[in-house]
């Protein structure tokens, strides 16, 4: 008679340890699912270091040009003013 009770409990315990076994398992295979989800989204939606350094990088070379032009615009302006005052100062002293 014991041997049979001790036979059914550990018979009980073998079944609830394999359900929670079952359901850890299927847990984690949800897990991965839902982690190579997320991996797939990031991808899709996110850039990469290297995408972003590229942008930067392009970014830095058109704000270059955009000073350098500035520059040149404004030195050109300058020449331009020196010019005019110049000739005003020449015809003046006529």
């Amino acid at each position: 008679m014991v041997v049979t009770v001790a036979g059914l409990f550990l018979s009980g315990c073998g079944i609830v340890l394999w359900s929670l076994y079952v359901k850890v398992q299927r847990q984690g295979e949800d897990t991965a699912k839902e982690l190579a989800d997320h991996k797939l989204y990031v991808a899709q939606h996110y850039v990469t270091q290297n995408e972003l350094t590229k942008a930067v990088n392009s970014l830095e070379r058109s704000i270059e040009r955009l000073i350098e032009a500035v520059d040149r615009n404004s030195r050109e302006t300058r020449e331009g003013i020196s010019e005019i005052h110049r000739r005003i100062d020449g015809k003046a002293d006529k």
